[in-house]
């Protein structure tokens, strides 16, 4: 693996001079150059951790994480905003994380690419939204369903939660703008991080419209803190990497480890419509995912096990075999009733239990959900068990909703959590 380290050499020379006045004779050598010894960078921690390898462009990275807690750690603002192309490579985020090593000043300038300044300013709840909806417009959707993004019209926006919907019309893509659990107030005030290219763009032809809404630039009314006029940091430059550079020392310093952040807020995007993505999900489907989930088992039970299936459904004899449903106790599967997100909890805890997966022996957990006396007493040891398996997460202000229908979008979460969990784990 390339070191990290960048280090100054030079190589021993000795001359020999030779000259000729009338026959040659040999010139003494001069002195040889004292030995340049390599340079040692200062340490600013020690990276540990698992880090994800998650592209930066289409879904939360654990590094860009990073990089928006030390912008929000400088500037005290409540929301940060970071140009993906500026995330540093993948290939750097793994070195790192694979050396468990020491970090160093030239590698803040690999973690995040560009030398820009930091500011703090102030957006509306409405100016978030419309800076969202034009990242939204720089996304491709192919026909097949893929998304692609390059460049540099993608930026994520932290602190607050949000879901972008790129099957629906322009302008009408982003939803779910929550703060700290808290739907987004349009005329709210919010201290915003961003950096220096984001507002010298105001000054010049917008040709990506970020700021057509906001009217915030670098000689704007609502630049509220410069780095690079702080006492902190100015001397510096004010810059994001050095930014990066003294939010490690601190770390450092107050004895914490330089690990993946615990995400303060979620984003994410999916290829399809809202009205689909946000679709309650039905007994049947539910059981009808999870059974193509794990293969398709063969099951060998009574076709009429159910009076009110209209045709024979290998998903529902299954899900019964394993346990996974009982019915209402009077022969019905009840096949088009929504799944709250505890019943799904419940039939997820179900399986796992069935394939030698689930928890042994007494066993609790605290449950941190803001919301947790919400949940059913029949569902408690279902939500604990989701504390340990993380099937389904709760929002930014910690609430899990118990009683609210499963999505198509948060099924999706919970098969994708399941295929990742082995067989008596």
């Amino acid at each position: 693996m390339k070191s990290l380290r960048r280090f100054l050499s030079s190589a021993l020379c000795a001359a020999l001079l030779w000259g000729c006045l009338g026959t040659a004779r040999a010139v003494e050598s001069p002195a040889e150059p004292p030995v340049e010894l390599p340079v040692e960078e200062e340490t600013l921690g020690v990276l540990s951790g698992n880090w994800n390898e998650a592209d930066p462009f289409l879904c939360q990275s654990d590094l860009a994480n990073l990089i928006h807690e030390a912008q929000l750690w400088a500037t005290g603002a409540q929301v940060s905003i970071l140009p993906a192309a500026a995330v540093g490579t993948l290939e750097t985020e793994k070195e790192l994380a694979d050396m468990g090593g020491p970090l160093h000043p030239s590698d803040c300038q690999r973690l995040y690419t560009r030398e820009e300044v930091l500011y703090t300013v102030e957006l509306t709840g409405l100016q978030l939204k419309d800076w969202l909806e034009t990242v939204a417009d720089h996304y491709v959707l192919h026909e097949d369903g893929t998304l692609s993004a390059e460049g540099d019209g993608i930026d994520q926006i932290y602190g607050i939660s949000y879901e972008m919907f790129l099957g629906n019309p322009s302008q009408m893509r982003v939803g779910n703008i929550t703060y700290q659990g808290k739907r987004v107030n349009a005329n709210e005030i919010y201290r915003v991080a961003v950096s220096s290219s984001r507002l010298a763009a105001a000054s010049q032809e917008d040709s990506w419209g970020w700021f057509a809404a906001t009217g915030v630039s670098l000689d704007s009314a609502k630049v509220l803190w410069d780095a690079s006029q702080s006492e902190d940091f100015g001397a510096e430059g004010g810059t994001v990497t050095a930014i990066l550079a003294a939010y490690f020392r601190s770390l450092t310093a107050e004895g914490k480890e330089i690990i993946p952040p615990e995400a303060r807020s979620r984003w994410r995007l999916y290829n399809t419509t809202s009205d689909v993505a946000l679709r309650p999900v039905t007994r049947l489907q539910f059981v009808e995912a999870l059974y193509e989930a794990v293969g398709a088992p063969a099951v060998e039970g009574d076709a009429s096990a159910f009076t009110d299936l209209p045709e024979p459904s290998p998903a529902a004899l299954w899900a019964a075999e394993t346990g996974l449903v009982v019915g209402n106790g009077a022969g019905q599967f009840l096949p088009e009733s929504p799944v709250s997100r505890e019943q799904a909890l419940v039939m997820l805890l179900r399986y796992d239990i069935s394939r030698d997966a689930g928890p042994q022996g007494a066993w609790a957990v605290a449950l941190p959900y803001t919301d947790a006396v919400m949940g059913s007493p029949w569902a408690a040891e279902a939500l604990m068990w989701n504390v340990v398996r993380g099937y389904l997460l709760p929002d930014d202000g910690g609430n899990l909703s118990p009683q609210a229908n499963l999505t198509a979008v948060q099924l999706e979460d919970a098969i994708l959590c399941l295929s990742v969990q082995p067989d008596n784990a």
